[in-house]
């Protein structure tokens, strides 16, 4: 009998924009974790109103509204308005904002907080503000692969031009941001993450970029002007060596690569939208079942 080892490969969201390979390898566990967003995974706007300003705006996801845009957005929608999935996605996303909540907080600040003012990068974990929060226009850094949930009791607005960058793994579909007021993004503002609150108003400056989602539930509005916003959307590889025939080898005698290039076991592998061979070092006495 040969010996076997498989590669399962699983679609989350609409597009490839992210790789990750998860391995049998002991990797680091963050208190933080992300929550199921069930039928809302796949919108980028959902609101009880929304209004779209802009012909030029464009939104890659799905849009949900009760009262929608005299303009319609462009990108890739296949999921628009009242109708279904968005009933069940607006319960989803209520139920995600309830575990978020729910997190225990690893970072905590009493007072009112500009993000780009404190030690970057930022690492991995639930950052508790009682007070409202900023991005000044220095930016943040997101580094290193888990979940960063930025619980904020009061407004969050982000300055001109400021960019949230993520780096070392760090993905947007891993960023969650929940104020308890209304939340506005400068003009030019390079956006990550999903923003989730329960009524409040969410408004997007012109020329916005915004990898993300933009959720407010009940009867909160979402507003847009000249924005891009895409879904996050993540291609998870999970891979196992099966030694049914007297086989002794490990995940790590066998190598994977994206377009040829070897990537790291364990971490978020990052790479650009579209098609990519995935590959690996091959074994005479394995064979390879996908």
């Amino acid at each position: 009998m040969r010996k076997f080892r498989k590669i399962l490969f699983s679609w989350l969201g609409l597009a490839i924009l992210f790789l990750i390979f998860v391995f049998t390898i002991s990797i680091s566990v963050h208190a933080a974790t992300t929550p199921s967003l069930g039928a809302a995974a796949t919108y980028g706007v959902l609101a009880g109103t929304f209004t779209n300003t802009s012909a030029t705006t464009t939104v890659n996801g799905d849009i949900g509204f009760t009262t929608g845009p005299a303009t319609v957005p462009l990108g890739v929608h296949t999921n628009y308005g009242s109708g279904a999935p968005t009933p069940t996605a607006r319960i989803d996303a209520a139920n995600a904002l309830n575990a978020l909540n729910a997190e225990s907080c690893d970072f905590n600040f009493g007072s009112v907080t500009d993000l780009s003012l404190l030690a970057q990068p930022l690492v991995p974990g639930v950052y508790c503000i009682a007070a409202a929060a900023s991005i000044g226009t220095g930016g943040i850094t997101l580094n290193g692969a888990g979940t960063y949930i930025f619980r904020i009791t009061g407004a969050l607005t982000t300055t001109n031009n400021s960019i949230v960058t993520l780096t070392g793994g760090a993905s947007a579909s891993d960023v969650f941001w929940t104020p308890t007021a209304a939340t506005t993004l400068g003009a030019n503002t390079e956006f990550k993450g999903t923003i989730i609150d329960n009524a409040n108003a969410i408004t997007a400056g012109s020329d916005t970029v915004w990898v993300g989602r933009a959720i407010s539930l009940g009867a909160g509005t979402v507003t847009t002007d000249t924005n891009t916003i895409t879904v996050p959307t993540t291609l998870r590889v999970t891979k196992t060596v099966v030694n049914d025939n007297g086989g002794t080898k490990v995940i790590a005698d066998f190598p994977l690569f994206i377009d040829g290039s070897g990537v790291t076991s364990g971490v978020v592998n990052t790479t650009t939208a579209g098609l990519h061979t995935v590959s690996e070092t091959a074994d005479a006495g394995y064979t390879t079942v996908i």
